[in-house]
């Protein structure tokens, strides 16, 4: 094949699936169900929450009040709301912050606080 037709061939890209489609209540509502006879996959299509998640927390691998959406911060909102900002003016002021420079500077704001 010529190397104009390889160069020219179109990519497909992928189309990059939320992890998260489901709220905390909707478990809630499909482990109600389940709990009044419904079968775990008849729940999974109608609340539209993986089955292996109403599974584990059938059986109790993860709890049944865990929430999936958020991470728990160390540094709380406003610190991280800092950060941010100390990146995006750093980078615009022509001082890109790599990953090293920032997990450094973060170590040493959290051993002051």
């Amino acid at each position: 094949m010529p190397n104009a037709l390889k160069n020219n061939k179109s990519r497909v890209e992928k189309v990059k699936i939320p992890k998260f489609q489901y709220s905390p209540s909707k478990v809630n509502l499909a482990l109600n169900g389940i709990s009044e006879g419904m079968r775990v996959a008849t729940a999974s299509r109608e609340f539209k929450v993986p089955r292996t998640t109403l599974r584990n927390k059938i059986s109790g691998k993860s709890p049944r009040d865990s929430v999936h959406c958020e991470f728990d911060s160390h540094l709380g909102k406003e610190t991280e709301d800092l950060l941010v900002e100390w990146t995006l003016t750093s980078a615009k002021m022509g001082f890109p912050i790599d990953k090293d420079w920032l997990l450094s500077s973060v170590q040493k704001l959290v051993r002051e606080v």
